[in-house]
């Protein structure tokens, strides 16, 4: 092996992640990446289907292992091309080399892979999807085992989701990506003549253009271009991609297809997934029935307002406008902004009654500081016996939060009095291998305060693409609504808060790495493989980040 030349400090240039922060040289995570003990778990998925050859006959020149980490290294530079580029450094081929024969003790050629070598490799593992699909579950087998390794997914561990332990909770979430460029062919409707928009091509069958992309329409987006689905977990050392897949439809189905990958590895070590409003319902049950898991984030807001609703509304506007008659100014701008903040602070703390079916949260981008939410909402009854007989409590379930009711003497309609958190909410085994979960609450009442209990037995199916809507509904609307971490209690909801931040962040991140922020690549497969890679190096920059703090 050739000796590897002492590293030239880095420059601030050097030292620009894509996530915004400078801790590693470009470089650094270069080498770390021909390094990654991820990538050997990677190798046999890649053996099984590259070509021992290359086109011309010749013995493939670089393992592909090897090529593996040149193409991950394009989501560090930002293309391939820089990537091969930046390794043509003789110091820096150097170490990579090193790092190379450390992790696999196979000696690399003296000179790096050409752009050539990345494409054909390209080429091999994309052009067949049974190819991907062994790779990314051998990557996901290599993301799980790193994650258990720094700390995360544990097995044998029962969950309680009344304090859910963040080390068991995985995350994910759905980005779109624009298409590779904005080249179409349209038909005149006049002529019928085919016309190029979007390209500086003379010939349509010369232009770049994407053919394959989203549904338009598919969970109420209109986006053009590929949708990217991962899920990850948060390590002390940074997050870790668990998965990665494209979705032209709607995201749900890829969101469990990955579920189901993760679990597959992860086994019992996951307790909760945090997702968006793309699993809900139906999904939601799915998710703790099979895996015993707990999905928590958005509950769908109602679909039409109720007389609680509007009564909200108007007690707010009836607020603004009697102060601001009463200090004499004009109810609108900042005066009207600072008057909303208040009455919704007062309704915030419990110092004004809120009716059913409105949420008020602390918000850093509402104008007025708190954000309204119009939420779905369903009543339950809590009965014990007392010395003089049974009792009963009419309970109501506003956003996932459980609160007792009462009426309003004012406007004669039911709000909603004390919260009541959940003391204790763990999963039981049903028959035939399902699971279920049984969640205790602590109700007040005039004759003594006793514990209500809630057991959630949802259904196990998977519905598929193909499933009529009508045949999807959740089999318990109440079960899949009822969140232990609601949006109310902010400390508890901090961990889907700060998930929910960490996919954002991760979504961003891997758009930063794209040329102007599109698909690099041509074909809806090699925009999976890139997403991929994507995760080969994050999980990467999480291991460097481990081993040297």
């Amino acid at each position: 092996m050739t000796a590897t030349p002492t590293a030239t400090r880095p420059t601030a240039t050097d030292l620009k992640r894509t996530t915004g922060t400078t801790r590693r040289s470009e470089d650094d995570r270069i080498v770390a990446l021909f390094g990654f003990p991820g990538l050997t778990h990677l190798s046999e998925a890649l053996d099984r289907h590259r070509a021992a050859k290359d086109p011309r006959g010749r013995k493939a020149h670089f393992p592909a292992l090897a090529l593996l980490a040149t193409a991950a290294c394009a989501r560090i530079t930002g293309s391939q091309a820089a990537a091969t580029t930046a390794l043509k450094k003789p110091e820096l081929w150097a170490r990579c080399q090193e790092a190379f024969y450390a992790l696999t003790e196979v000696e690399l050629p003296d000179r790096p892979p050409t752009l050539d070598h990345v494409r054909e490799f390209r080429k091999q593992v994309t052009q067949r999807t049974e190819t991907l699909d062994d790779l990314s579950e051998a990557f996901t087998a290599a993301a799980t085992g790193q994650a258990r390794h720094l700390g995360n997914l544990a097995r044998g561990v029962a969950p309680d989701w009344a304090e859910p332990d963040e080390a068991h909770v995985i995350f994910g979430d759905g980005t779109i990506v624009a298409r590779y460029s904005d080249a179409e062919v349209i038909v005149c409707p006049v002529t019928g003549r085919k016309i190029l928009t979007g390209s500086r091509a003379k010939d349509p069958k010369s232009a770049k253009i994407q053919r394959e992309f989203r549904i338009s329409g598919a969970d109420d987006k209109n986006s053009a271009g590929i949708n990217h689905v991962g899920m990850h977990t948060r390590t002390e050392y940074g997050p870790i991609v668990l998965a990665t897949d494209i979705e032209l439809g709607a995201e749900q189905w890829t969101a469990l297809d990955l579920l189901d990958r993760v679990v597959r590895h992860a086994g019992d070590g996951v307790h909760t997934l945090v997702y968006d409003g793309a699993v809900t319902g139906w999904a939601v049950e799915y998710a703790m029935a099979r895996h015993g898991i707990q999905v928590m984030g958005k509950i769908p807001a109602a679909s039409s307002k109720t007389d609680a609703h509007r009564y909200s509304q108007e007690q707010i506007d009836h607020y603004v406008a009697t102060v601001a008659r009463e200090k004499n100014l004009e109810a609108r701008g900042r005066v009207d902004r600072l008057l909303r903040s208040d009455i919704l602070g007062q309704m915030y703390r419990g110092e004004r009654p809120t009716a059913i079916g409105t949420s008020i949260y602390p918000s850093t981008t509402a104008e007025c500081g708190y954000e309204v939410v119009y939420s779905s909402y369903l009543f339950t009854t809590a009965r014990h016996d007392t010395a003089h007989g049974p009792c009963e409590h009419t309970l109501v379930l506003d956003d996932g939060a459980l609160f007792t009711v009462t009426v309003d003497p004012v406007s004669e309609l039911l709000v909603k009095d004390e919260h009541l958190p959940a003391i204790s909410s763990v999963r039981n085994a049903r028959s035939g291998g399902a699971w279920g979960t049984t969640t205790h609450f602590l109700v007040p009442c005039q004759t003594g305060d006793f514990e209500w209990t809630y057991t959630w037995t949802p259904a196990p199916t998977r519905h598929t693409r193909d499933s009529a809507r009508q045949n999807r509904s959740p089999a318990d609307p109440f079960g899949w609504r009822l969140r232990t971490t609601p949006r109310l209690v902010r400390d508890h909801h901090r961990v889907v808060t700060r998930a929910r931040n960490d996919s954002e962040s991760l979504n961003k991140a891997f758009k930063d790495t794209l040329p102007s922020k599109r698909g690099a690549s041509i074909h809806a497969q090699g925009q999976r493989l890139d997403y991929l890679l994507f995760g080969v190096m994050r999980n990467s920059d999480t291991w460097l980040a481990y081993t040297q703090p």
